[in-house]
């Protein structure tokens, strides 16, 4: 059932586990950038309840499921925000956030608009931060 879902897992040694997953993500968003519509929208239509997404939290056990409906309906959600807000096709968007199911949804939403996104991982310092949004300008 879940072999075709996305699965993000946490633990005590979170360091390594984001910096791999983010790049993981990013490189599926990358392929996905365009046919974010395919990826999302074609599940929705054939098996909306299916499971998408699997994000194992830090506690042993304890995870939670993400279906297509509700990672389509969050991707839309917060895609709206983001042109609220006045982001557009071509734009760039850095991403500061722990591996969570929202930032698959804050990647899977600027690929939806046609906006660049800039992962960050969320360990990182103010000043290295300010580094690589200067760095993520150029995305």
């Amino acid at each position: 059932e879940d072999s075709e879902c996305i699965i993000i897992k946490t633990d005590n040694n979170s360091t390594r586990n984001h910096l791999v997953v983010y790049a993981v993500l990013f490189m599926l968003c990358l392929l996905l950038c365009g046919h974010v519509v395919n990826c999302l929208d074609r599940h929705v239509h054939t098996c909306p309840e299916r499971v998408a997404l699997i994000w194992e939290r830090d506690e042993q056990g304890s995870e939670v499921r993400y279906t297509y409906r509700e990672l389509l309906e969050m991707t839309c959600r917060l895609g709206n925000l983001l042109r609220r807000h006045g982001v557009k096709k071509g734009d760039c968007v850095t991403i500061y956030m722990p591996t969570c199911p929202l930032a698959v949804v804050s990647m899977l939403a600027c690929a939806r608009i046609g906006a660049a996104h800039n992962v960050v991982f969320a360990g990182f310092s103010a000043e290295a931060l300010a580094e690589r949004i200067r760095d993520g300008e150029t995305c």
